[in-house]
């Protein structure tokens, strides 16, 4: 698997997450997925979702799991937003809709809608 985003973003300081999946057996090996988060903006609000990646032969619900629990750990880290220049179907069915300038996005605490501004 390419650690070179995750790492990039650990020594930019901006890494927000970053999980791997693997088989159950007593060692952990091999890794048969990743996903990673960075920092979009310097005020730590809008998380980016780098990469996700699972081997061919695994199940696509391990694929979702870890873009949850990214979106998830990011909103725990503070992020109102993730976004993503990932273009993969799944991502609508997950709650990431298409955003204004490209890419998806999902609001962390209203699951997938913008706040409503008239609300404040």
């Amino acid at each position: 698997m390419d650690v070179t985003t995750p790492r990039q973003s650990i020594a930019e300081g901006k890494l927000v997450c970053w999980l791997q999946a693997s088989v159950d057996n007593a060692r952990w090996r091999p890794f048969v997925g990743q996903a990673a988060a960075s920092w979009e903006d310097e005020q730590h609000t809008v998380a980016r979702l780098d990469l996700v990646h699972i081997r061919p032969e695994v199940p696509s619900e391990v694929r979702d799991a870890l873009i949850r629990l990214t979106v998830f750990e990011a909103a725990e880290a503070g992020a109102l937003r993730v976004v993503t220049a990932i273009d993969e179907p799944e991502l609508q069915g997950l709650g990431f809709r298409p955003a204004c300038g490209g890419g998806f996005e999902i609001y962390t605490g209203s699951v997938g809608s913008p706040p409503d501004p008239t609300s404040a």
